[in-house]
């Protein structure tokens, strides 16, 4: 995972390849508490994540509660994916009253 780590930088906006939900990455890099290998830590736009940042007591990055998650590097696509605006009357993800 590290060839796939190696392309992106923090600060870099994705997706998440399983639903599409969308963020920043915030960190990158080896979790000593969880398999080996890399990770990306990412914070999520809305709150559909699995904490705060942390894991176990050490914090790698920060964000709100919920917000934050723990990712394999191909579990993302990296790209030009802004925060979607649930206002926007364009957008094809707000149903029609």
């Amino acid at each position: 995972m590290k060839d796939i780590a190696d392309k992106y930088k923090v600060g870099d906006r994705f997706k998440l390849v399983t639903d599409g939900h969308r963020g920043t990455i915030s960190y990158i890099g080896r979790i000593p508490d969880l398999n080996e290998g890399f990770y990306v830590g990412v914070t999520l736009d809305e709150p559909f994540g699995l904490n705060n940042g942390s894991l176990k007591g050490v914090k790698y990055f920060v964000c709100g509660d919920k917000h934050g998650m723990f990712l394999r590097p191909d579990k993302i696509v990296v790209g030009d994916f802004p925060e979607k605006d649930i206002f926007d009357e364009d957008s094809d993800e707000v149903d029609e009253i």
